[in-house]
């Protein structure tokens, strides 16, 4: 596995070339307004569109020692032997979290799954009653590691 993060287009551009391969996985954060229209996120979906794109608002965003509060941070990462899959479920209120849990621990089931990351609004997304829902369904801590 490896990992590289990047916090301004400039970093993108100088570093994409030095990567030992194409990412897997593209991890995103930066403001919601930023996300949506940012030339970054664009360029980075541009790149490698091959690779899973995710992307979650915060208001504060860290790339290695660095803070910015209206910045936008990457994180590309790319793995030997991991699969990567991205399942995206639409819930509108906290009463629906354990419901959602059991949907995506159905389609998530494999018996390759070493974890998964959860991305989730904090305001509508009960996480106890989410991961309740995947615990239903047989996806464990266990078994899979559930951070997020």
């Amino acid at each position: 596995m490896w990992a590289k993060p990047f916090d301004s287009l400039g970093s993108l551009n100088e570093a994409a070339a030095a990567l030992p391969g194409a990412p897997h996985l593209v991890l995103m954060f930066g403001d919601t307004a930023g996300l949506r229209q940012h030339a970054f996120s664009t360029a980075l979906a541009e790149r490698w569109p091959q690779a899973a794109q995710l992307a979650c608002s915060t208001g504060t965003t860290v790339c290695g020692a660095k803070l910015m509060d209206n910045g936008f941070s990457a994180l590309v990462m790319g793995f030997d032997r991991t699969r990567v899959a991205v399942q995206i479920e639409t819930i509108a209120r906290p009463e629906d979290s354990r419901a959602i849990g059991q949907a995506l621990g159905r389609r998530l089931a494999a018996p390759d799954l070493a974890g998964i990351h959860l991305m989730t609004d904090g305001l509508v997304v009960n996480g106890s009653a989410l991961i309740h829902g995947l615990q239903d369904v047989g996806i464990h801590p266990a078994g899979a590691a559930l951070p997020g």
